[in-house]
């Protein structure tokens, strides 16, 4: 790399312990500073990262000069005002998030407090920016919201952030007893370590919200070895190294509830690939996982290690894609798409598992020997049973469904719906009672932790009696509680 105000001049990195990466040029002074750097910088200095002042819009006045090109990856840099008290006037890029900061601004910081004060400008232009991203998905609800009147703008109000929760002992005990929980690396930490990212785009050209992040090389062939084996461990069971296995790519997600990262292993044989997830581990989601792996028609396979959640890949066609793309092809039965819609909300609804909107489900498309077989399979499992709404558990209430929903009105009558309903209801039953065990060992586990907030298990205990006419939820203190006994009681399972 090479100083964008001086012509040339080669950067060279400056790093040291607990100190936050930059590339400073040794002509003008100024400062390089690929700002997922700081990642690294704020796991290691957790308890001592500065305080900042609040930032605003902080757009600085250097609109007449040319546009600077990324170091990194092109795009145009933007002026921005950056650091404590938004004194800095700094260049940002808003594709790959790195920060030039001029020698004129870089010589105004006293010497001894460089480090903080450059660990301050990439916290700013940092919050900006997840700033700018949530009123960008805010204004995107607002606009779905208005284009959608008819439906009650109280279906889509879900939590802006959902709790953490950690894995508790009880858990993790039940995951070792049922295999779940297996020993391998830190790789979670050890993948927050890059050193830079790009965008991550979509077929067409859109914004994936996914970042291809890189590594060193010395950590890349590290990750290339533990991730192979995780790979191995995740399908087989064994925790071999299989040679004809590399990473070819590493993405990453900072606005997904678990801060994912998406793995691309790849056969160097015959060039096939899959992918796989490294996730922080929130005992919400390990709960949804293992009651869809228990009482869904769908296998989940993942392995939880510590502070490190694997899981693999869900195949299917993103629901928002099949609404648009596949809904309206003639070719297409949609008689049984609609079964296969009306059997998913059930699932949902019985098991309490929330925020199916187009995005958070795929369809599986299978073909059969006559006709082609439907399977809505969901892959995001962090609201169940958080919110207190019971609608949110009712996927039909969400606007995104709204095409669906309407598919299913006119194909459907209700005896049809209601049959459907029985058939989905009675294939749960079987496997409540093949899985009973495992089951109540799960429940044990989840009682040991709220999974939500008093005020949301109150009002989903309060409408789950309203929804079905009775008094049976009200011994129940937890969503643990709460989920056992709607699933007892929609399918008529004796306690």
């Amino acid at each position: 790399m090479t100083c964008p105000d001086c012509g040339g001049v080669p950067l060279d990195p400056a790093s040291g312990p607990w100190d936050l990466a930059t590339w400073p040029c040794p002509a003008c002074q100024g400062e390089w500073i690929p700002s997922f750097h700081y990642w690294r910088w704020l796991a290691e200095n957790r308890h001592r990262r500065p305080k900042i002042q609040p930032a605003d819009s902080g757009r600085s006045d250097t609109s007449s000069k040319a546009p600077v090109p990324c170091l990194e990856c092109g795009h145009p840099l933007r002026p921005a005002l950056a650091g404590p008290w938004l004194s800095l006037q700094v260049l940002h890029c808003g594709s790959c998030g790195a920060v030039w900061l001029p020698g004129t601004q870089s010589r105004k910081i006293e010497p001894g407090n460089k480090r903080p004060i450059l660990a301050a400008v990439s916290s700013t232009i940092f919050h900006r920016e997840k700033a700018a991203a949530r009123e960008s998905a805010h204004q995107a609800e607002e606009k779905s919201r208005a284009d959608s009147p008819e439906l009650p703008a109280r279906y889509c109000q879900i939590s802006r952030r959902k709790a953490f929760y950690e894995v508790v002992p009880e858990l993790t005990a039940f995951l070792t007893e049922f295999g779940r929980s297996v020993e391998f690396p830190p790789v979670y930490e050890m993948m927050l370590e890059f050193h830079g990212m790009f965008p991550c785009q979509t077929s067409d050209g859109g914004d994936s919200l996914w970042k291809t992040v890189t590594y060193d090389p010395e950590r890349t062939k590290e990750l290339n070895r533990i991730l192979s084996r995780i790979y191995c461990l995740l399908k087989t069971g064994k925790n071999d190294s299989l040679g004809h296995l590399y990473i070819e790519r590493i993405d990453f997600c900072e606005f997904g509830n678990s801060k994912p990262f998406r793995v691309r292993v790849v056969n160097q044989f015959n060039d096939n690939y899959d992918h796989f997830y490294v996730k922080v581990p929130d005992a919400s989601r390990i709960f949804g996982l293992e009651l869809e792996h228990t009482l869904s028609p769908n296998r989940i396979n993942y392995l939880v290690h510590q502070n490190s959640l694997i899981e693999e890949h869900i195949a299917g066609v993103p629901g928002d894609t099949f609404i648009r793309e596949y809904l309206d092809d003639s070719h297409l039965n949609r008689v049984r798409v609609a079964k296969e819609f009306v059997k998913f909300t059930e699932r949902c609804f019985i098991r309490l598992l929330g925020d199916m909107r187009t995005y958070n489900y795929v369809v599986d498309i299978t073909p059969d020997f006559e006709e082609v077989q439907f399977r809505v399979r969901a892959i995001d499992f962090d609201q169940q049973c958080y919110e207190g709404d019971l609608q949110i558990y009712r996927p039909q209430f969400f606007r995104e469904n709204e095409m669906v929903v309407k598919l299913c009105t006119d194909l459907l009558n209700y005896p049809t719906m209601q049959q459907y309903q029985v058939e989905e209801r009675s294939l749960m039953a079987r496997r409540v009672k093949v899985e009973h065990q495992r089951l109540d060992a799960l429940f044990r586990a989840m009682r040991q932790q709220p999974l939500s907030t008093e005020p949301k298990i109150h009002r989903l205990r309060a409408e789950l009696n309203e929804a079905h006419q009775c008094r049976a939820f009200d011994p129940c203190r937890n969503m643990s509680d709460l989920v056992e006994t709607n699933l007892r009681f929609t399918l008529s399972i004796p306690v």
